[in-house]
This record gives structure tokens, sequence and C-alpha cells, in this order.
């Protein structure tokens, strides 16, 4: 026992909405794209170049922040740990103890105060963003000319994108 409805839609012209479709300003302009040329694949190849040089100085960078924290680091943890095993021996000698201790405390108030750490890792991100970055372009201008976007559009997407890498990465 199904029972058909039938609905009849009735569109008002006097709403707003109607209104606006009618409007000049409203209708569609046709939009000319503006064509792909050899100087807007110059600069993106120099931008894509330019982004591959950074990455490899911000991973250079980050290896160097790795190593002096490894250096800042490893020395404050097995200090102390030596001179908990060999505390019997430098028992009468207290100032073995408190030359250890402060030796300990100024390896990690410097790797505190320098952030090597947090260093290391700010590099090690810019350097994967920038490669993208560089990988992004890579992909765009393998494509055919006719299979890519618009160039108007594609170097506002890709300035803007490496503008801010630029100015937000760490100092090299």
């Amino acid at each position: 026992m199904s029972e058909d409805i039938k609905l009849d839609i009735i569109e008002r012209e006097d709403t707003p909405f109607h209104q606006d479709i009618r409007s000049e300003s409203s209708k569609d302009i046709p939009r000319s794209d503006a064509l792909w040329t050899s100087r807007s694949e110059e600069t993106l190849n120099k931008w894509k170049d330019d982004c591959v040089k950074k990455s490899g100085l911000h991973d250079i960078q980050a290896k160097k922040c790795k190593r002096k924290n490894v250096i800042l680091t490893i020395p404050s943890i097995c200090l102390p740990l030596i001179l908990s095993g060999i505390q019997d021996a430098v028992n009468g000698y207290s100032y073995v103890n408190s030359s250890v201790m402060a030796v300990t405390s100024i390896l990690i108030g410097c790797n505190s105060f320098l952030g090597f750490e947090k260093k290391q890792m700010k590099n090690f991100e810019y350097s994967a963003l920038y490669f993208k970055l560089a990988t992004t372009i890579e992909k765009i201008l393998t494509k055919k000319k006719c299979e890519r976007a618009p160039v108007d559009v594609v170097l506002e997407q890709i300035s803007q994108e490496y503008n801010q890498l630029n100015v937000s990465s760490p100092v090299l």
C-alpha cells in the first residue's frame, strides 16, 4: 500500500536570491588564463633550486646542532654515573665530587640555554618543508603545459609558500 506523493515546487521570482542572480554584478564573466611562458618556468625553477639548496643547508645545520647536543648531553649523563661508581675511591677528596658536579651543572646549563635540541628539530622541519616545496614545483613543471593549473594561480600559491618559508625559517 504505497501512496505516491507528488510535490510541486513553485519558485518565487521576487526573493533576494533571485534578484542577485538577475543582477549584472553576479554574472560569471569568463576568465582568460595567463599562459605559461619560459619566464614563469624559469622563476619556478629558480625557486625550486633555492628550495633544494636551503633544504640541504637546514639539514647540515640540524646535524651540527644534533652533534653539539650530544657533546653536551652525554658527559652530563655519564659524569655523575662514573662518580657514583667510584665514590668509595674518592671519598676523602671532596673537591673531586664537587668538581664533577660543577662540570655537570655547567654542561646541563649550556645545553638548556643554547637549546641545541630545539634548533635541531626546527632545522630538520624546515629542511623537510623546503624539500616538499621543491618537489611540488618539480611535479608542476613535469606536467604538460595544457595540464597545469593557470600560471598566475600557481605562481601566487608557490610564491606565498616560498616567502612564508623564507620569513619563518631559522637563521642559518
